[in-house]
């Protein structure tokens, strides 16, 4: 049968193209080459890794790479490079005794934040010996050794004097074939060695048979390569969001956790490659939600909750085709339109606690009934409010299909039809995407009057996340 995909995909999907040929072109090709025989890393993950770099700074909107022509960058990361490779070169002769791996079941990677580790709690619960890479303690669970990794460019003992010496002499052929090529090769070569020296230093120090991080958009091939040589044998990622179109490109991982059925099909289209998508529930809605008191007392009851999506910090990597800001604008506009119409009805916008001030929403919006709640008044975050409303909508949050598979009635807002950044390879959101405006207020008004609506198949939505960690670990466990 063959797939039909919409203008964005189409887009991104030749784009991904040319950055595979952008990988084979002269000085790139030369560089990554270089890189693979002076390293010992197999040049095929070097161009993995070079992808995903690119694609994740892909600009969309404009329809450039960010950073190749920023002399700025180009700078900033010359210095950074050369002073970490002249600091590995003195740090040769105050290397520490090297010490013997430590062992583990499970390493836990990529929570920055108190929430986003405390989201893996239930998954250590499930192990004896946990290893933490983090740089704080963030939670207390005795099984928990955490790895701080700060200083592994001083630390780092396992490179010779010789392999050293290459770091450096690497930097200034970075630094010549881009003044050749007038384009700044350093943006890319400085994540890659900084990997290269962090996660060959951790997985030196600790090893485990398990890998598992929150964000799929944040997979490194590199980072896998260096786990399995010294010794890993499974990495795994959870799903966060949908995968949208311009968030999904060379994800590249064993195992992916998807939240429903068929949540993670997007993967393998946009040249990610994983050998198994697992369907789990959300880990976040778990932690959150069903893990923590339900927290409502100060969460007022709504009869709309909208949720909101980061359109102002991500909107390089959404505004794919013109047909995202004019329809999200439309969006908000059928919801400012709705309110007027019915103000006795109470309605909120809750943003992400980092969503910064949208002067075009706030514009449409200032002389309606509408709240905008920002801060979360709620341990349980947004699912608090959503499950203290009676009805749900969104432009493109996960969350609508999290809820759907928990039998919460919500919808996506999607004028003409014509949001294609997020709805990819997912043929059962159409029943729920409204697109037009007699639509939105037709169904809305059914459900807050007290329709009940029947929620089919739930599991292709989201699976029941009481038990989301229990799943991943007997995976993990039994691989």
């Amino acid at each position: 049968m063959t797939k039909k995909f919409g203008k964005a995909f189409k887009k991104v999907k030749k784009i991904n193209n040319k950055i595979k040929k952008y990988t084979k072109e002269k000085y790139l090709g030369f560089l990554i080459n270089e890189f693979s025989n002076t390293f010992k890393i197999p040049k095929y993950v070097i161009e993995k890794e070079t992808k995903q770099i690119i694609s994740r700074n892909y600009d969309y909107a404009n329809d450039k790479i960010l950073k190749i022509k920023s002399w700025k960058n180009f700078i900033k990361n010359l210095f950074l490079t050369f002073g970490i490779s002249i600091l590995i070169i003195f740090s040769f002769f105050f290397k520490k005794k090297i010490t013997k791996k430590k062992e583990f079941e499970i390493i836990v990677d990529g929570a920055l934040k108190q929430n986003e580790a405390f989201h893996f709690n239930e998954i250590i619960k499930n192990f004896n010996k946990v290893c933490f890479i983090s740089k704080k303690k963030f939670l207390k669970n005795k099984n928990i050794y955490y790895f701080n990794h700060k200083n592994f460019f001083i630390t780092n003992n396992s490179y010779s004097l010789l392999v050293r010496l290459k770091f450096l002499y690497f930097v200034f052929l970075i630094f010549i074939t881009s003044l050749i090529s007038l384009k700044n090769f350093y943006f890319i070569f400085f994540e890659i060695i900084y990997k290269l020296l962090k996660y060959n230093f951790i997985f030196n120090s600790v090893i485990s048979k398990s890998y598992i991080q929150s964000k799929f958009y944040d997979t490194s091939a590199l980072k896998n390569y260096l786990f399995k040589i010294n010794g890993g044998k499974i990495t795994s990622c959870t799903q966060k969001n949908l995968l949208e179109v311009g968030l999904s490109s060379f994800i590249n991982t064993d195992v992916f956790f998807s939240i429903g059925k068929n949540t993670g099909s997007l993967l393998r289209e946009l040249d990610g490659e994983c050998k198994k998508i697992f369907p789990v529930g959300s880990l976040y809605m778990e932690a959150d939600w069903f893990k923590k008191r339900k927290d409502l007392k100060n969460v007022e009851k709504t009869d709309l909750l909208v949720i909101g999506i980061n359109t102002v910090l991500r909107h390089y990597k959404l505004h794919i085709t013109e047909a995202f800001d004019k329809n999200y604008y439309k969006f908000i506009n059928w919801v400012a339109v709705f309110s007027k119409k019915f103000p006795k009805l109470r309605i909120v916008i809750k943003h992400h606690a980092n969503f910064p001030h949208d002067p075009k929403e706030y514009e449409i919006i200032k002389n309606s009934n509408i709240k905008l709640q920002i801060i979360n008044k709620s341990v349980n975050g947004s699912y608090a409010h959503a499950f203290k409303s009676k009805v749900l909508c969104s432009f493109g949050s996960t969350m609508i299909f999290e809820l759907l598979g928990h039998n919460v009635p919500g919808f996506y807002v999607d004028p003409n039809f014509e949001n294609q950044q997020f709805f990819e390879l997912l043929p059962q959101s159409k029943i729920w995407r409204l697109n037009n405006y007699n639509k939105f207020e037709k169904k809305l008004l059914k459900i807050i009057h007290g329709k009940k609506l029947e929620i089919r198949n739930k599991d292709f939505y989201c699976l029941n996340s009481k038990n989301v960690s229990k799943r991943i670990s007997n995976f993990l466990k039994n691989y």
